[in-house]
């Protein structure tokens, strides 16, 4: 939701799962697809595949939940980055160090970024699920790690992010500047931070504005 927005990589595997389901029950790709990203649109997180199964009678063992959840995670989603941000990455690549940290089950973050191209231009890309879940955000240790291999000083970086729940207490505490980036679409949009430790130094709400800031 920083590169990209994450409802565009949720639609992408419903749509993946939606051709896998009708090709083994007699239901088109169209209601398939329909029902599950209606339940995203209404807010339901988790559970969604056991909500479908129930929902187009598929016999127990017929189809698993976790036959769904991998197929999602590993298809190769229809993504592209914010062009004005492409754009901007590609002119200031060699003059900023520019990383990438992000969460999330590995196998789905790699196909991110196979499919988002963004090796091409930023060459320190840090999916913390590698070590494993506990080294997600907000755990610091990525954070030091691109600091100590740039050998830059904490006041000489900048972290964007957009979940104030995780994004911003490891970065900020260790005196990273940090910028939320606030778009309408995002599934954490609406989120606040829970304390003055978790809330981002600034708030941006377009692309523009946080170059420019930047």
């Amino acid at each position: 939701d920083t590169l990209y927005l994450e409802r565009d990589y949720v639609r992408s595997g419903f749509l993946f799962i939606a051709e896998i389901l009708s090709k083994r029950i007699n239901t088109s790709e169209k209601e398939i697809f329909s029902y599950l990203w209606g339940l995203f649109l209404q807010g339901v997180r988790g559970k969604t595949f056991d909500q479908c199964l129930r929902r187009f009678s598929i016999r127990q063992g017929e189809v698993t939940v976790e036959e769904l959840v991998t197929a999602y995670r590993e298809h190769v989603p229809a993504i592209k980055m914010f062009p004005l941000l492409e754009k901007w990455l590609r002119q200031n690549q060699k003059k900023f160090y520019l990383g990438i940290i992000s969460d999330g089950p590995l196998k789905s973050q790699q196909a991110k970024v196979r499919s988002l191209g963004v090796k091409e231009i930023i060459s320190d890309i840090i999916l913390t699920d590698t070590w494993g879940k506990e080294f997600w955000k907000p755990n610091p240790y990525s954070f030091t790690k691109l600091m100590e291999q740039w050998g830059l000083k904490a006041d000489e970086l900048v972290y964007v992010g957009d979940n104030p729940e995780k994004d911003f207490l490891a970065p900020k505490r260790m005196g990273w500047r940090t910028i939320r980036l606030k778009l309408q679409g995002q599934i954490n949009y609406a989120k606040k931070p829970l304390t003055a430790a978790a809330a981002s130094d600034y708030e941006v709400f377009s692309l523009g504005e946080l170059l420019e800031l930047i």
